[in-house]
């Protein structure tokens, strides 16, 4: 799954973990964007068995990476 979004305004991806062992980033993304694309991913992936989680850079450089409970990505 691939992303054209302009990469000077973006700072956020969706880091998958595929089978809760395999790294991989998709974006990247606006911050809006995150939430919907996750829900895509997992509607392609109904047994669940990969790992969701937003990755961040702030202004600073910071990165930041949280994870999506399991209600929001059902929707």
């Amino acid at each position: 799954m691939t992303t054209n979004v302009n990469a000077t305004n973006a700072r956020h991806w969706l880091l998958v973990i595929e089978g809760d062992v395999f790294p991989f980033l998709i974006g990247p993304l606006d911050e809006h964007e995150l939430l919907p694309r996750a829900r895509e991913y997992r509607a392609e992936d109904p047994s669940a068995e990969d790992g969701l989680y937003t990755l961040s850079l702030d202004t600073d450089g910071n990165l930041t990476v949280d994870s999506f409970s399991g209600e929001a990505l059902e929707g």
